[in-house]
């Protein structure tokens, strides 16, 4: 007996792929979208700074001006000297005053004398006569003559060194002008004021 497949056995069996059709036509560009968000902006570090260029030649210095003439001016007329006037009388001399007071015999001049000598050196010539002339100027005065040490020889030498150098120098002063009567021999002076080899002079007004 002959059978016959069915319907569903027909439908079960696929069939090959047949071939692709023909490409239809591009349809129509669709609208563009929306741009999007912008993103952040990167900022790049700053590079580094360039080397400095050589300097240019210094220019040459400009010339001089000319310096300006200078114009003095004219001296005036010298104006000519006034008549000198008459020379006044001179005034007559005063009187002159009396001389000071001194209390105490008062150091005034020295006489220096050489080691194991009693004559007057030249430096001392012209003591004499000062004094005088001061004497005589001022009748109140007196005068003191103190001995002096000589500390390089003996104290018994040295005493009588002493002696002769006071005697010299009232000698000297007698025959300058002094008065004998206002001279006067001792130890009138503080002894602070003794010095080694010398007379010392020393004045008073005897009041």
């Amino acid at each position: 007996m002959k059978r016959t497949l069915g319907f569903a056995a027909v439908a079960g069996a696929r069939g090959e792929t047949g071939p692709a059709g023909p490409t239809g036509p591009a349809g129509p560009q669709g609208l563009a979208g929306a741009a999007g968000v912008q993103g952040d902006t990167l900022v790049g570090s700053s590079g580094p700074a360039g080397s400095s260029g050589v300097a240019g030649a210094q220019g040459g210095s400009g010339l001089s001006g000319p310096q300006g003439t200078a114009t003095a001016g004219l001296a005036g007329v010298v104006g000519r000297p006034s008549v000198a006037g008459v020379q006044g009388p001179m005034g007559p001399t005063g009187a002159q005053g009396p001389v000071g007071i001194v209390a105490n015999w008062t150091a005034y001049r020295d006489y220096s004398f050489d080691s194991g000598r009693a004559d007057i050196q030249p430096s001392n010539a012209n003591t004499a006569s000062e004094i005088a002339s001061d004497m005589e100027r001022n009748p109140l005065l007196q005068i003191a003559l103190d001995g002096f040490r000589d500390t390089g020889t003996a104290d018994a030498h040295s005493k009588n060194l002493s002696d002769r150098g006071v005697s010299a120098v009232r000698g000297a002063l007698i025959k300058a002008g002094v008065p004998a009567s206002k001279i006067r021999s001792g130890s009138f002076a503080h002894l602070q004021l003794a010095h080694d080899r010398q007379v010392a002079v020393l004045l008073n007004t005897g009041i």
